[in-house]
């Protein structure tokens, strides 16, 4: 089994830049038309699945928008893990792009021919990636992804999240992708959603972004709430904040605030991580530890789950204001 843990203490060290600028090199190379750097960059992430997760998920965006030319690069060297990879990534998020944000009762026959196509393409590629690579979680994380997409099956997702709890029990996106699976809008129920993130962080070391599916479970309980019911139902939504502001809630998740803010581990989500508890401490306005995690969330806003709520990035700079932050710039 792959370790997915590292046991460094956060303190953005010259390392941490270094990897970010590699990263940003890579995705702006990407998205000008040359596949080197991020193919250089992926290679040095072979043994270690947490960035492995984190960077071809970065570079997804940019690779998305460069389909034919991975395709390509694919037909020079057929076989490499890391094409394989990035291309199967790529597709994901291309079809994640032709859903949208509406509920799947509301997209187009065009959407759904556009998601299943893509989704079939990503998988082949994925699945040619899991056979390069026999021990890379990761190409099973992103087969989770397109299973919740464009499920083939009733247990895909279930089946690809075991092949990844083998290789990296604590593969912070995947676990994340479980977890929604696991809600009621992706045919779950609340009790085993909020179970999974109390299971999972219960086992996560402290410091370690998972402690983030607690906040995130309640979130997205939430969130469900506001999508339930007729017009009627929903003149209440405003009562529902009350659901985030549940005394069992909070203490749930200032346990899990406490137990990653006091040991922190230098980890390439914890990022994403603390963006999620700011989310859910710019929603029931506490300040104080609004302002712990959002100076931990670096410079850049991250889409979910503050889009839940509106413009990700507009949130982020409200919630810096309320913490008393200075903008990002």
């Amino acid at each position: 089994m792959t370790s997915s843990t590292t046991g460094t203490t956060a303190g953005g060290t010259a390392g941490d830049k270094a990897g970010r600028s590699a990263l940003n090199t890579a995705r702006k190379a990407l998205r000008a038309g040359d596949t080197a750097p991020a193919r250089a960059l992926l290679a040095t992430t072979r043994t270690d699945p947490d960035r492995r997760e984190h960077h071809v998920g970065e570079l997804s965006k940019a690779g998305a928008e460069q389909l034919a030319l991975l395709g390509g690069a694919l037909e020079e060297q057929p076989g490499d893990p890391d094409l394989l990879l990035l291309l199967g990534v790529a597709l994901v998020t291309a079809a994640k792009n032709a859903r949208g944000s509406a509920r799947a009762s509301a997209l187009s026959d065009g959407q759904v021919r556009d998601m299943f196509s893509l989704g079939r393409e990503a998988r082949e590629h994925l699945r040619a990636a899991v056979k390069a690579a026999p021990e890379d979680p990761v190409p099973w994380a992103a087969l989770m992804r397109i299973a919740q997409l464009a499920p083939e099956r009733e247990r895909e997702w279930r089946e690809a999240f075991a092949q990844v709890t083998e290789r990296a029990p604590l593969l912070y996106g995947a676990n994340m992708t479980a977890l929604g699976c696991l809600t009621r809008k992706w045919h779950g129920s609340e009790a085993e959603q909020a179970a999974f993130a109390a299971e999972r962080a219960a086992a996560a070391p402290d410091g370690h972004p998972l402690l983030a599916l607690v906040p995130m479970s309640h979130i997205e309980s939430y969130v469900d709430g506001l999508m339930r019911g007729n017009v009627v139902v929903r003149i209440g939504r405003v009562l529902m904040q009350r659901r985030l502001k549940k005394r069992r809630a909070r203490t749930e998740v200032n346990t899990a605030s406490e137990r990653l803010l006091t040991s922190p581990l230098a980890h390439p989500s914890a990022t994403s991580a603390h963006q999620v508890f700011a989310t859910y401490y710019h929603r029931v306005h506490d300040t104080k530890r609004l302002r712990a995690h959002l100076e931990r969330s670096g410079p850049k806003a991250i889409e979910f789950p503050a889009a839940y709520f509106g413009d990700h990035v507009k949130l982020f700079a409200e919630a810096r204001a309320a913490a008393g932050l200075a903008p990002k710039t």
